[in-house]
């Protein structure tokens, strides 16, 4: 009898451990002397909190049940569900590899604890984020991470610039999720995002703009959020706050690429069910992480520097996990936002490790061709796998094709081929398979059989429509590519590339600064 009681109360425990202990951790650093005290608590408080992370998840995965915590009714209000724990493990995870990182990579410095204790603030912002169920809650977060990050990137002297870039970029995307928040909340009469799900209809039903284009606050407020949720995922051409934030130290871009850009998807799952109401907004957001897909990848393949080629990766990665928002296989985006953000913290924090082995292997001698082969086999083996998970799911459903998975899967097959160094190791072979596994995907999938018995009913492009032409999109791209590869076009395209298609150069001309020289490519005599 006493046994279920006790299991929610050990689930609540362990739930507001995990949010609670860095914070406390974090008091107590603030209140010790001493420099090695201060840095022992706020590692203690975060494995800690990763333990709480872990049992809690645990305990819900033996038990599942949904908890929720209100200690102040509309404002503070804290829900616990798969999401919110698995999300929590993740970032308690990540935040604790990259304390003890920092403590070592930063012997000496003087701002070492001042770093620390911000990259505790800025975790504990986005956990708090990803358990809200609150959307001023959410509010408070998504602009206390936009001051957190203007304040680490400060540290460092003379990163005035960068520091401008971060924030008017952040401020703008805070602005749109405050504008759509008062709209919500005005309309729907609830900040309580549990219960914004019974009334985003309400949304549907408010007309705006009445003299002169009548626009439902539905379509506003999906806008909003969508552009809100670009500028925080570092979408083309809003990439350039994360490229400023190499300003800061490499464990800063390692939790960033991590846990921060990736909150975009925690917030679509949350806010499902206003931003999926309006086509057209989805439509938008898919297309500009379309763009932001090809785009990343093709700046990604030019530059030399690899934190900025991790960067750019990470450009290419967040218009992958939008098109998964945007196409409504969220499921997919969180499975994305997870390995991504594992993934991605090993790739910038092994960064100096790579510098070093790039300079023994100039030093040295060039890879042995055995080296260059490795990544074709693998290309053939994730064309392969693309087409074989995807079978086999429709097989054991029933050809029902409703999962974020097969979705997923499609869009990981149809990125095969958009990158200029996996296309010089391949062959055009492998490159039209790869688009043509991704079509037979979506034709088992039956996202065109949707399109085609909805869309060309009411003359408007459906969300599976706008993943079909993304799909044919990015086939088309690498195959010319490819067969340009050579030609001035080709050669063009690197250089457009190589200079970040000239987002800095336009930004500053509206913003009334001498643009940069671009960079310029002196062929090698052979």
């Amino acid at each position: 009898m006493y046994f279920p009681i006790l299991q929610s109360q050990f689930l609540l425990l362990n739930c507001l451990g995990a949010l609670s202990i860095p914070l406390t951790a974090l008091l107590a650093s603030m209140i010790l002397s001493r420099r090695e005290s201060k840095l022992r608590a706020l590692l203690a408080g975060q494995l800690s909190a990763f333990a709480c992370a872990l049992f809690a998840l645990a305990v819900f995965m033996l038990h599942p049940q949904e908890l929720s915590f209100a200690p102040i009714a509309g404002l503070f209000e804290l829900k616990f569900d798969l999401l919110s724990l698995t999300l929590a493990l993740l970032i308690t995870f990540i935040s604790s590899i990259v304390l003890f990182f920092s403590e070592r990579y930063l012997v000496g410095d003087s701002r070492q604890t001042a770093f620390m204790q911000h990259l505790v603030v800025l975790t504990s912002f986005a956990a708090f984020l990803s358990a809200s169920d609150n959307l001023i809650l959410c509010l408070i977060c998504w602009h206390g991470i936009s001051l957190t990050l203007w304040r680490l990137v400060g540290l460092r002297d003379g990163s005035g610039a960068a520091r401008r870039t971060v924030i008017a970029h952040h401020i703008l995307s805070d602005a749109a999720f405050v504008l759509a928040a008062c709209l919500i909340v005005a309309v729907c009469g609830t900040a309580n995002l549990t219960e914004l799900a019974d009334r985003a209809a309400l949304l549907g039903e408010q007309m705006l703009f009445k003299a002169y284009i009548p626009f439902s606050a539905l379509t506003v407020s999906s806008l909003l959020l969508v552009i809100s949720l670009s500028i925080k995922s570092a979408l083309f051409p809003f990439h350039r706050w994360l490229l400023a934030t190499l300003e800061a130290p490499t464990p800063l871009s390692g939790l960033l690429h991590a846990g921060v850009v990736n909150v975009s998807a925690v917030m679509a799952a949350r806010l499902w069910p206003v931003i999926s109401g309006s086509s057209q907004c989805l439509v938008v957001w898919g297309l500009m992480a379309a763009v932001s897909v090809v785009a990343g990848a093709l700046v990604m393949s030019t530059q030399a520097d690899v934190k900025r080629k991790l960067v750019f990766s990470t450009v290419s990665q967040m218009g992958f996990m939008c098109l998964q928002c945007a196409t409504g296989a969220i499921p997919a985006a969180i499975f994305h936002l997870l390995a991504h953000g594992l993934f991605k913290c090993h790739l910038f924090l092994q960064s100096g490790s790579a510098v070093s082995e790039g300079l023994m292997k100039r030093q040295w001698g060039q890879p042995s061709p055995a080296d260059w082969r490795r990544p074709q086999t693998l290309m053939v083996l994730a064309c392969v796998m693309s087409m074989v998970l995807p079978v086999c799911y429709w097989l054991l459903r029933g050809s029902s094709g409703e999962s974020g998975a097969v979705v997923s899967c499609i869009i990981a097959a149809a990125a095969i081929g958009c990158s200029m160094p996996s296309l010089q190791r391949s062959g055009l072979f492998l490159v039209v398979l790869s688009g043509l596994a991704s079509l037979l995907m979506i034709e088992i999938s039956g996202t065109v059989e949707h399109w085609l018995k909805e869309g060309l009913a009411t003359m408007a492009l459906p969300v599976g429509g706008l993943l079909f032409y993304s799909v044919c999109a990015f086939a088309l791209v690498g195959t010319l590519l490819y067969a340009m590869r050579d030609r001035s076009f080709g050669r063009a395209m690197y250089v457009h590339a190589l200079n970040g298609f000239y987002v800095d150069e336009i930004v500053g001309l509206f913003a009334g600064r001498r643009p940069a020289a671009p960079r310029r490519v002196v062929a090698e005599k052979r």
